[in-house]
C-alpha cells in the first residue's frame, strides 16, 4: 500500500510540474506582473510601523530591496511576490507580510510565529 501510494504520488508530481502550472509567466496574467512592479514602486522609500509583542518598531523598504531603520532587520532583504504580498528574507527564514487592498496594512506571522501587524506612517 505503501509503494503504490508513493508511485502515484510521484507520477501526480511529474504531470503537474510538466504542466502549464509549473511556469509562472503562464499562470499569471500580464496585468498580475504591472500590479507587482507597481506595489514595489509604491513601497519603495516608504516608512512603517511594526507591531510586535506590544511594541512598534519603525523601518523602511529602501529602494534597494533591502530593510532600513530598525537595526534589527539590517540584513534583511524584501521583495514583492504579488499584488499584495512581500516576503523578507533573512539568513535564518522568510516572513510573508500580506498587505490589504489600500497597501496602508499589513498582517504577518512574525519570525517566531507570532501573529504581527504593521501600517504605514503618515
Amino acid at each position: 500500500m505503501n509503494r503504490i501510494y508513493k508511485i502515484t504520488t510521484l507520477t501526480i508530481a511529474i504531470i503537474f510540474s510538466m504542466s502549464a502550472w509549473s511556469n509562472p509567466k503562464v499562470r499569471y496574467e500580464p496585468e498580475s506582473f504591472v500590479e507587482a512592479i507597481a506595489f514595489a514602486d509604491k513601497l519603495s522609500g516608504t516608512t512603517w510601523l511594526y507591531h510586535w509583542r506590544g511594541q512598534d518598531y519603525k523601518f523602511r523598504f529602501n529602494e534597494n530591496g533591502t530593510i532600513g531603520i530598525l537595526e534589527g532587520w539590517r540584513n534583511i532583504t524584501w521583495v514583492v511576490a504579488g499584488k499584495e504580498d512581500v516576503i523578507l528574507e533573512a539568513k535564518t527564514g522568510k516572513m510573508l507580510l500580506r498587505f490589504n487592498d489600500s497597501k496602508t496594512t499589513f498582517y504577518t506571522r512574525d519570525w517566531d510565529g507570532l501573529k504581527s501587524d504593521g501600517r504605514i506612517v503618515r
